[in-house]
């Protein structure tokens, strides 16, 4: 199933077999900027303008809790690869760290100067990269609540990031119209290409070999990724 969120205040859970509704749920009481799943698939989360975070049971969609700690508009929430943890960004500049089970923060990660637009939880377990207005991209040691590198490049806000499955390479695309590759064990970057709309979102076929970007033109573009 496939999940999407809108400026409706609305959650939209999908079929992908035959691309029927599901189920449509609200709770906000502002736009819902960003979803997520929990790697087990029994949770749903959700982020909103409202600064709040409620968590869901995909099954019914039966509200279980909800989250407020943040000062302004959530903008993202991932997971961490274990489900154990939630991770949320915000235009109040912060990273808070949530523990799952019951909902409380375990850490707020400080450094950022300016609004976090993007996340990215890597399948090390304690490796988190975030990516912020200003054009850098943060990578956090979750374990000892340390900026492990800032890695700088981007002209733009970098607002989407994706990692490949082995945790090794993270894409970051941003508003200066470029999408980056790096190398996470040293930050490095690898390489990098311009497009022709601003890389909004990012994802990776499950086998790595394609990256596909959804943009504000409208436009889905795929990208042929080599091993």
């Amino acid at each position: 199933r496939l999940a999407s969120v809108s400026d409706d205040l609305r959650t939209i859970l999908w079929d992908m077999e035959d691309g029927s509704q599901v189920r449509s749920t609200g709770g906000h009481t502002d736009s819902v900027l960003s979803v997520a799943f929990s790697p087990d698939g029994t949770l749903l989360v959700t982020s909103s303008a409202d600064q709040n975070i409620r968590i869901s049971k995909s099954s019914d969609g039966s509200h279980i809790t909800t989250l407020r700690e943040h000062q302004n508009a959530v903008l993202s929430v991932v997971f961490s690869p274990d489900g154990r943890t939630l991770v949320s960004t915000s235009t109040d500049h912060s990273v808070r760290l949530w523990r799952v089970s019951d909902g409380t923060v375990l850490t707020t990660l400080e450094g950022h100067n300016t609004d976090v637009l993007s996340l990215d939880f890597l399948p090390q377990q304690t490796l988190l990269a975030t990516g912020s207005q200003d054009g850098n991209i943060y990578l956090w040691d979750t374990i000892n609540i340390s900026i492990q590198r800032i890695m700088g490049g981007h002209t733009g806000e970098v607002r989407s990031l994706v990692h490949t499955a082995d945790g090794d390479v993270l894409f970051s695309g941003s508003s200066d119209n470029t999408v980056r590759m790096w190398n996470v064990s040293n930050g490095a970057p690898i390489g990098s290409f311009r497009t022709t709309g601003i890389a909004n979102s990012l994802a990776l076929s499950p086998d790595g070999t394609i990256l596909a970007m959804g943009s504000e033109d409208g436009i889905l573009r795929l990208w042929g990724i080599s091993p």
